[in-house]
């Protein structure tokens, strides 16, 4: 009897502490499952969210994430344009990687040691309605009267950011493009460019407290196509431009920078045979529909602004230069009189 009375307790004891590890052991596998196919289903979840809030869509090919490195990236990424915008993707990208550092989100500052990205193509086209692609890229939901009414009543906040320091910054094989179909012809601008920073330091965005040790721009291959109606020639085309800086603030009112360089430039100033400026008529075509035709006689508008003296003011820095290298530089003025250029 007393052998009976003892064996009970032991097999209840037997059984209730094996629901708790069998749920941590749940809870275990389940959590190795998602980290093992974490790049699968980030990527499905890109692609989901591509595809739900973009017009026309777009693709991602693969997501590389390590948790423990913390180590971001993507690639092949595809974003389709609007529908009547042409083939050609909006943007393209090869590899986008971000390198963090942890430990630096527990002093309320994002560290990134290393940001790169290579292979950006952008094309940005405006058809002949006038409407830019990048402008008809994302789905707009229709308003809530509701939550509209709501924010009306209530009080405007200030966005909050932490600090970010990013210690290296590299931009390779940077590619845009932009088409302009409301012309006579297809009008296109575009560019090539590469980009380094080291040590650059975002204190106060809204401020413009933002601080780089060093920057190296360069732009490649920067081409206006002339415009129907003049020459052949290129209203620009410059071969290289370089600039080269260090110790940059931008929230000072000057800005020292070391170096620029310009190599191969080529501009052609020219008026056709209907009096017609092309680099005018360029910039008459880019002008809201108010201010276009107006030339320096009109009158100007009477306006009245409504200045808000708490809003930040924003005034252009003065830059100066150290050093300016310029290399084959071409100027052609071309007037069509009595029918000869």
């Amino acid at each position: 009897m007393d052998e009976v009375l003892s064996s009970k307790p032991e097999k209840g004891r037997g059984w209730w502490w094996k629901i708790p590890l069998g749920l941590l052991l749940l809870l275990f596998i389940s959590l190795a499952i998602v980290l093992l196919n974490i790049n699968t289903i980030a990527r499905n979840q890109i692609n989901k969210a591509l595809n739900r809030y973009l017009v026309a869509g777009g693709q991602l090919e693969t997501v590389d994430i390590h948790l423990l490195e913390a180590r971001i990236g993507i690639s092949g990424l595809v974003i389709n344009p609007p529908p009547g915008f042409g083939p050609h993707p909006l943007l393209s990208l090869d590899v986008f990687e971000v390198d963090l550092a942890p430990l630096a989100i527990l002093k309320g500052t994002v560290v990134i040691e290393d940001l790169a990205m290579r292979g950006l193509s952008l094309n940005i086209v405006r058809d002949k309605t006038g409407r830019l692609s990048l402008l008809e890229l994302v789905i707009t939901p229709a308003p809530d009267p509701a939550s509209s009414s709501d924010k009306e009543q209530g009080e405007p906040k200030t966005p909050w950011m932490q600090v970010v320091h990013v210690n290296a910054v590299t931009m390779e094989n940077l590619s845009f493009r932009l088409v302009d179909r409301t012309l006579e012809t297809d009008w296109s601008a575009g560019l090539r460019a590469d980009l380094a920073i080291q040590g650059l330091r975002v204190e106060d965005l809204l401020n413009l407290d933002i601080l780089l040790d060093r920057l190296d721009l360069t732009l490649n291959d920067i081409l206006v196509d002339q415009l129907e109606g003049f020459s052949r020639e290129p209203l620009l085309a410059v071969n290289k431009f370089e600039v080269i800086s260090e110790d940059i603030d931008l929230s000072t009112s000057e800005i020292t920078i070391r170096k620029v360089g310009l190599d191969t430039l080529s501009v052609s100033l020219e008026r056709n045979a209907d009096r017609e400026v092309n680099l005018l008529k360029l910039v008459d075509a880019w002008l809201p529909l108010d201010k276009k035709g107006q030339g320096e006689t009109a009158e100007p508008a009477q306006t009245t602004l409504n200045v808000d003296s708490s809003a930040p003011s924003f005034e252009l820095p003065a830059f100066t230069v150290d050093s300016v290298q310029l290399a084959s530089i071409t100027v052609q003025a071309l007037d069509i009189v009595e029918g000869e250029p």
